[in-house]
């Protein structure tokens, strides 16, 4: 085999090639750890996140991406916000980069978490010039949400994230991700509802078994796959932390082969906790005709 210059040929090939390619390879996020929470930031201001191209995404203990530094390769526009940075009630603020701002409640004080149940949250300069809202506020003792009616009660609408934490008991221990399908306010008759089911037209992945029926199965911010809530959740939720009733609405949603759709709307909806059944339905609006519990009702998004 010739060589160059005391190198094989092939290898002499590939310096040249690395050398004058200009390719480079994708810089990997750095970690922030603050309450148990890990915030990936691109600390390159011309670099965002792959495929999704924010400069700062957090994550959990325990989830796979919290080991894992996600790559740093999304061309970025460099922008200065002129405007000043926002602010958060009782909330502690640290600038970890340039234009990458995280806030999160103090530990050690009164204050033990945002009123949403996240333990941080994050503002950055955005090629728009303008910061990140952050919507929010410390709590001591917080009104848990315990469904989009309330999380819209926050202030939160279409313009914001639709994974919130919400806790069906009303306890702050048992927060969990659910989804909001929130409108462009409180007021909005088209939003504050909570996706309770959520399933795909010929697909075969709705699971009745006793553990899912119960408990709930599928992910909540994942368009594709079946999702639901659980009767345990939702019975819950029809009942007040003092045990009187808390009636829900209830809307069901359905696009028919055609891709028409139906819907049916019903009031004072009650489920037993204890026996997980239906147990008042009240009045009913909507083209989809009457659907009720004698009717065989299986669940909704309410």
């Amino acid at each position: 085999m010739e060589t160059w210059a005391g190198f094989g040929y092939p290898l002499a090939l590939w310096l040249l090639t690395s050398l004058f390619s200009g390719a480079t390879a994708p810089d990997p996020a750095v970690a922030h750890d603050k309450n148990l929470t890990r915030v990936w930031v691109c600390e390159n201001p011309e670099k965002g996140i792959k495929d999704i191209g924010v400069r700062a995404l957090a994550t959990k203990v325990g989830r796979p991406d919290y080991t894992t530094p996600p790559d740093c390769s999304e061309s970025r526009v460099v922008v200065t916000c002129s405007d000043a940075q926002p602010t958060v009630s009782d909330a502690s603020q640290t600038e970890v980069v340039p234009g990458v701002v995280l806030y999160y409640c103090d530990v050690d004080s009164q204050y033990t978490s945002f009123g949403t149940g996240q333990p941080v949250r994050i503002s950055e300069c955005g090629e728009d010039g303008q910061w990140t809202e952050v919507l929010d506020v410390c709590m001591e003792e917080c009104i848990v949400p315990r469904d989009c009616c309330d999380v819209a009660a926050l202030g939160f609408n279409s313009n914001h994230e639709i994974v919130f934490h919400i806790s069906a008991s009303g306890s702050q221990e048992d927060l969990e991700e659910m989804q909001c399908d929130l409108g462009n306010d409180e007021t909005d008759p088209l939003g504050s509802w909570l996706l309770v089911l959520r399933h795909e037209r010929d697909s075969n992945d709705l699971k009745l078994e006793e553990d899912g029926h119960k408990f709930g199965f599928g992910d909540p911010g994942n368009p594709v796959p079946t999702y639901f809530i659980g009767i345990n959740k939702l019975a819950m939720m029809t009942k007040s932390v003092n045990g009187e009733p808390r009636p829900l609405v209830m809307s069901i949603v359905m696009y028919l082969a055609d891709n028409s759709l139906i819907h049916a709307a019903y009031g004072s909806v009650l489920v037993d906790v204890d026996t997980m059944t239906l147990t008042s339905l009240g009045d009913y609006y909507g083209n989809a005709g009457k659907v009720g519990s004698e009717d065989g009702w299986v669940g909704g998004k309410g």
